[in-house]
């Protein structure tokens, strides 16, 4: 309603409003303890405007419940819905659903997920807002996309969650563009107990993207929470397959765990044998990584995982993946991620059935294999990377309207 009356009095040539319910319910299997589940339901509404010819604006505000698992057990894998990220202005809130003295069984929360406000001149758009950032060509591996990466681990990544960010895109010719972002990456601005405002609270990045040929060609400079990051990527076709690659090299603060630069680096092809087939493949280096699993466990309770910058602890990785169109309504999957130094592995099978043209369902889990996890210590020994990750399957429902 509120939307429909900005609309009318901004004299709106078009408003859509539209939305997704999702349903969610993940079983995991952790190593010698008892299984847990958690069920997640997300309602999503979304509005766009178009106000004239130049101006635009789009808002998505979510509202996620999930029950609580006794004991908080943690999973290698989420469901991908309900996602927050760093915010300027605190638009998130979470219901205390517990009786008093009691804890939470379940979660209630609402979150603005999208909120943003675009002036769109010809060959130009300025992106006020919060938004959706994506840089890079990789899939499995992203080391160019350096605001709020998904994990591998993730089922739904339908929508990323959105930062509060500038944004200008420049373009020109046929494919030729220069983007530069400046997104908030810290705590909110109106949080009692933080400091000033510093480097570390922005990442700012100036991507540019010309063509050569069948060629697309990348360059990053930016400054990731304090930290120089410069990238390269390249997408590109060899006869009927498509290769693409990327590769970053950071340069960590003085207080940073890593005191060398280090570089992250993914090459990955594709190929379609049939029009009904997709096979893909990538391999990663990850500069900063170990090849000791005694050292993983600082890794994974390190700064970079707790900003969700990176999910990975190791330093080679490669990845294979399947897509099967089974009939116009069904479609398969199967990917693998792995561990080269450890080893160990990480098996993805799905299977998705178009219910109606505004409904979906999708099933699927995760095989892990490596050495498994010893918790009877004081302190848990990792004995490899993908190990440590509990076997889950899941189910999910989607309905559009």
């Amino acid at each position: 309603m509120i939307w429909a009356w900005l609309a009318v009095a901004a004299g709106a040539q078009e408003l859509l409003v539209n939305g997704d319910v999702k349903l969610f319910y993940v079983t995991s299997f952790p190593t010698d303890l008892p299984a847990t589940g958690q069920g997640t339901a997300d309602f999503r509404l979304k509005a766009q405007l178009q106000l004239g010819k130049y101006w635009s604006a789009s808002a998505h505000h979510t509202l996620t419940s999930f029950n609580i698992p006794a004991g908080g057990a943690v999973t290698g894998t989420n469901s991908g819905v309900g996602l927050q990220a760093p915010e300027l202005v605190r638009m998130t809130h979470t219901f205390d659903t517990a009786p008093d003295g009691q804890p939470n069984q379940l979660g209630l929360r609402t979150r603005t997920d999208r909120l943003w406000v675009r002036f769109s001149p010809p060959s130009l758009d300025i992106t006020v807002g919060r938004q959706p950032v994506t840089f890079g060509t990789g899939l499995v591996f992203t080391p160019m996309d350096v605001v709020n990466p998904f994990s591998a681990a993730t089922i739904d990544t339908e929508y990323k969650p959105g930062v509060d960010a500038v944004r200008a895109d420049a373009y020109w010719g046929v494919a030729g563009r220069a983007t530069a972002v400046l997104a908030w990456a810290g705590a909110p601005i109106h949080d009692a107990d933080r400091g000033a405002v510093g480097l570390d609270d922005l990442i700012g990045v100036v991507n540019a993207q010309a063509t050569v040929g069948v060629t697309d060609l990348q360059l990053l400079v930016g400054s990731v929470r304090a930290e120089p990051v410069f990238g390269v990527g390249v997408a590109s076709s060899i006869g009927v397959v498509g290769v693409h690659g990327d590769a970053t090299l950071t340069l960590p603060t003085e207080d940073a765990a890593e005191e060398d630069p280090f570089v992250r680096a993914v090459v990955g092809a594709d190929w379609r044998p049939t029009n009904t087939t997709t096979l893909s493949a990538e391999g990663y280096y990850q500069g900063f990584g170990t090849n000791d699993p005694d050292e993983y466990l600082l890794l994974f309770v390190g700064e970079r995982f707790a900003r969700g910058e990176v999910w990975q602890v190791g330093r080679f990785y490669g990845s294979l993946a399947w897509a099967q169109e089974i009939s116009a309504l069904v479609s398969s999957s199967i990917a693998l991620i792995t561990n080269f130094e450890d080893p160990s592995m990480l098996i993805a099978p799905g299977l998705s059935w178009s219910v109606s043209n505004e409904a979906a369902m999708s099933v699927g889990g995760f095989v892990s294999l490596g050495g498994r996890p010893d918790l009877s210590a004081q302190i848990p020994e990792l004995r490899s990377e993908f190990g440590t990750y509990p076997p889950s399957v899941f189910v999910q429902l989607r309905s559009y309207f």
